[in-house]
């Protein structure tokens, strides 16, 4: 096995791929990075045998072959060398690193027992675009609890993705509070399709999706496993096999009041009174403020709308800054109606 590659090409695969390496695992090979070397491209692998990632690289090898490097090692190794082009040869039941006067030997071992994806294609859910969906994952997945061994199987601990008649519905809780985002179904001919994907995995792909608002993200489902690929990107997770309560109850369809703050006003006042609101000490909360901004645009009945501090500066930094906000049941507003990019809204019960 041999190839010559780019420092900063290699080094940025290697780290998005190292995200689904396991730390912890008593699996010696899922603690390593799987390289295949092929006529046409280079593949790199990192898994948890629960999480995989899988990026390839448009680099032709000079001698076919694989072989597992142990990630952490390798991923250091590669973003400290110099830049320029770096080239990887197994030799001598090592793999060899060159770069410029760097020269490197690494342990390394067969890659029979590594994960391997199956054949996905065949189980294709639906299209959708990388700019609606990483907004609609950030609206959602800062709701849902973050494990980061990724041992905990409750539906706290993940997003459910639901296809559902005409809509895409995405959903992450807590227990105490919940975040909704609905979007078109992008394939009308799935009527009913839940994935309940784990937060580990959301988190990455969020960070990891094209910058690009139209590039395509396709779906796929699989033996109780979902697929998201993009680029020359994959990313593949065990899905949660349990049930998620039903969101729709929780969401009031009738809406009394809706309340429209402006975005610039409610950034100062929750920075006002975070510097002067202490952090819970000895199972107390102490409140030391209260800020005033101006008189919000009401439309309905009195009301008023609480929450903790972490989640108005969630609604504050994910909240769509254009048009209202409304949920099922409101009233729709025509294009008079409609406020400025400044401001922002969100329904309440009254």
């Amino acid at each position: 096995m041999k190839l010559a590659i780019a420092q900063d090409k290699l080094s940025q695969a290697l780290s998005l791929v190292n995200k689904a390496v396991s730390t912890r695992s008593l699996n010696l090979v899922l603690t390593h990075i799987r390289v295949q070397v092929g006529k046409e491209q280079t593949t790199l692998t990192g898994s948890d045998g629960d999480f995989t990632i899988e990026h390839a690289l448009e680099v032709k090898g000079e001698k076919e072959g694989a072989l597992l490097v142990p990630a952490r090692l390798f991923v250091d190794l590669v973003s400290r060398l110099p830049k320029g082009e770096v080239t990887l040869e197994r030799a001598d039941g090592k793999l060899r690193i060159v770069c410029g006067a760097a020269d490197y030997q690494l342990n390394i071992l067969p890659d029979e027992n590594f994960p391997t994806l199956p054949l996905f294609e065949e189980g294709k859910l639906a299209q959708v675009t990388a700019g609606s969906f990483k907004k609609a994952l950030n609206r959602t997945s800062f709701c849902a609890l973050k494990d980061p061994s990724g041992t905990t199987s409750h539906y706290t601990h993940a997003i459910l993705i639901k296809f559902i008649e005409e809509s895409l519905d995405l959903v992450g809780t807590d227990g105490h509070r919940l975040a909704f985002e609905q979007l078109d179904n992008p394939n009308p001919e799935i009527k009913e399709k839940s994935l309940l994907v784990p937060t580990v995995i959301v988190d990455e792909l969020k960070k990891a999706l094209p910058a690009e608002e139209d590039a395509p993200v396709e779906i796929y489902y699989l033996s109780n496993q979902v697929f998201f690929r993009f680029d020359k990107t994959a990313f593949a997770g065990s899905l949660f096999d349990i049930k998620f309560p039903d969101y729709r109850k929780v969401i009031p369809g009738d809406t009394k009041s809706i309340i429209n703050l402006n975005r610039a006003g409610l950034r100062d006042a929750l920075s006002r009174v975070q510097t002067v609101q202490r952090e819970p000490r000895g199972g107390h909360r102490r409140r030391g403020a209260s800020a005033h901004q101006g008189r919000p645009v009401r439309r309905g009945e009195p009301a008023e709308a609480g929450g903790t501090r972490r989640t108005w500066l969630h609604l504050y930094r994910d909240a769509d800054s254009h048009g209202l906000s409304r949920p099922d049941g409101a009233a729709e507003l025509d294009d008079s109606h409609k406020l400025p990019s400044e401001l922002l809204s969100f329904p309440t019960e009254g």
